[in-house]
């Protein structure tokens, strides 16, 4: 007879795997996934976003560099340096004559206290951190839009499975009418040898349409940074209507010069540009930094100025406290030209970029202008394809009706009945380019659709 004990335990590892099985059937479900979960989910795995935010830390990074170049530095130094002579009295001192060398150990500190260049360096750096923010809002655009795209390929890879198994079927139903009229000597034996053909076709597109299907699928797995076998099964889910934009073409061309990614990048380049030209200028200007010891110094160094053994460096009574402080400036006054060189090379890079942030101007104009038409035109065509497929369903009544009567021929019905589902398929086609296009607006406007349209 089994204790109270062991009966908790046998209860909870029966628990244990119920829960396990569950867990498993549950996971290896398909579920739906709506077009905002697959986003969130790009935004998190792919791998162009995260490389992006290593370069957003990347820039940061070096602008503290830049940063740091113009703080003071401090080292923990042993090194030479040349001190004049008790002996010496001239004003000019000859190195090797007039100076002796000797050990310093300690604190060594320098500062500059004009150096132009490194501070144009500076700015520079710090725009280009905004530069990355705006590399990474344009990737984040791209991850979007490349997601966006997948998942409505898909979308229409599933709508035309859907319609070619209908007329997989359909062909099937008019297989069997066929036959039936045949064995009832009111079709001909050329009407059933069309029904199977069309069944064999049927199957065929089916087949092909259901490959498809498989490619887009991991086509949208891929844009969403994930590997479908390591994944859990997912259904897109299909969105309803065609929302509007609910500005206008020249709207959005303003918010497209504030926001665009290409324009705001371009715009950081010209500034760049214009402050390496200032850079450039800034070397034929002088620099000046401060030098500041703080340590322990060997006049008597063995072996260079007195005679004894290099281990006689290591007498302390050798060493005693100092301090010292240089002043060190430095002019530029013959590079061969190299300066000057420098200065017309950063000048017409300057320029370059000026033109390059025109021609992006015109382009970004010329390409909301044409989108906005697009929009309108998929519109238009839209309800047209829905008036198209209504009309098509009241012919493939009237056609069947007709060949069940014995009136109408087996090859008019499959037309009425192949003309709704291209119907179908182009209603389907223009809805996601329809769709694809309000994304190709935000992701040119560089602002999210939702902020764009109204639903």
């Amino acid at each position: 007879m089994l204790n109270r004990n062991n009966t908790i335990v046998i209860t909870l590892f029966f628990i244990t795997i119920i829960l396990a099985s569950s867990a498993l059937f549950s996971g290896s479900k398909t579920r739906e996934i709506t077009l905002s979960e697959c986003i969130k989910i790009a935004l998190e795995n792919h791998p162009d976003q995260l490389v992006a935010e290593q370069d957003m830390r990347y820039s940061r990074a070096n602008y503290q560099v830049k940063k740091g170049e113009r703080s003071l530095k401090i080292d923990g130094v042993l090194k030479t340096r040349e001190i004049a002579k008790d002996s010496t009295t001239s004003l000019v001192s000859i190195p090797g004559v007039d100076t002796d060398i000797a050990l310093f150990s300690g604190l060594y500190a320098k500062y500059n206290l004009y150096d132009p260049k490194k501070k144009w360096d500076e700015q520079a750096a710090e725009i280009q951190v905004s530069a990355g923010k705006m590399q990474m809002q344009k990737t984040t655009d791209e991850v979007i839009y490349n997601l966006k795209e997948a998942y409505f390929e898909y979308l229409y890879s599933g709508n035309e499975v859907a319609l070619k198994a209908e007329l997989l079927d359909k062909s099937r139903e008019k297989l069997a009418l066929s036959k039936k009229l045949y064995e009832n000597g009111l079709r001909p034996v050329l009407d059933l040898s069309k029904a199977e053909m069309n069944v064999a076709e049927a199957m065929l597109e089916y087949e092909k349409a259901r490959n498809n299907a498989r490619l887009k699928r991991a086509g949208l797995y891929m844009a969403m940074g994930l590997v479908e076998k390591d994944a859990p099964g997912i259904e897109p889910v299909d969105p309803d209507g065609l929302p509007c934009v609910k500005y206008n073409e020249d709207e959005l061309t303003k918010l497209a010069l504030l926001y665009n990614p290409d324009i705001q990048t371009s715009s950081l380049d010209t500034r760049v540009k214009r402050i390496q030209v200032e850079a450039a200028r800034s070397l034929h200007k002088p620099s000046v930094s401060i030098e500041l010891g703080l340590g322990l110094e060997n006049r008597k160094v063995a072996g260079i100025n007195n005679s004894g053994n290099i281990s006689d460096n290591l007498n302390t009574n050798n060493w005693e406290p100092t301090f010292f402080g240089n002043l060190v400036a430095g002019l530029p006054l013959y590079y061969g030209g190299a300066i000057s060189a420098k200065v017309e090379a950063a000048i017409a890079e300057y320029n370059k970029s000026l033109y390059r942030e025109r021609e992006i101007h015109n382009k970004i104009k010329t390409q909301v202008q044409v989108l906005i038409k697009d929009l309108e035109e998929l519109r238009k065509q839209y309800d047209m394809s829905n008036m198209v497929i209504e009309n098509s369903s009241k012919h493939v009544f009237l056609a069947r009706k007709s060949y069940e009567n014995g009136e109408g021929s087996l090859l008019d019905l499959n037309d009425a009945e192949a003309g709704v589902i291209r119907s179908k398929l182009t209603s389907y086609s223009v809805k996601y380019k329809y769709l694809m296009t309000l994304a190709t607006i935000s992701k040119l406007i560089g602002v999210k659709e939702e902020l764009l349209c109204q639903y």
